[in-house]
């Protein structure tokens, strides 16, 4: 299974995706496909005009291979132009990944911090 068919699981169905042993380093599978899963599974709960400015990532257990995960989300708060929410993989009743986001959609500044090259 690839990486986009991983993400597009996720999309279809994020309360039962199941990551096949060849995404595995040992015991659980790697913990940056996990925060991209949850994270898929959190950017479809919020407004696309809305981009993500920060996440906060824990990795609470390692994740089996093989064995469904629930990517769950909950929207803390959502205001005029961010966004405050809180992604929960879970597997066998127990919390694996949290992460929290915040979304926010642009707005006019007078301060202009170049691009590095």
């Amino acid at each position: 299974m690839t990486f986009s068919q991983l993400l597009e699981a996720v999309r279809d169905n994020p309360q039962s995706v199941t990551i096949p042993a060849s995404w595995s380093q040992g015991r659980s599978c790697f913990g940056g496909l996990i925060a991209a899963l949850q994270f898929e599974a959190m950017r479809a709960k919020v407004p696309v005009d809305r981009p993500v400015r920060s996440l906060a990532i824990c990795f609470v257990g390692p994740p089996a291979i093989d064995t469904p995960i629930s990517f769950d989300v909950e929207i803390l708060r959502e205001g005029k132009a961010v966004s405050q929410v809180l992604g929960r993989a879970v597997q066998n009743g127990e919390t694996v990944t949290l992460i929290q986001g915040s979304f926010g959609a642009p707005r006019e500044s007078m301060i202009a911090v170049d691009a590095e090259p």
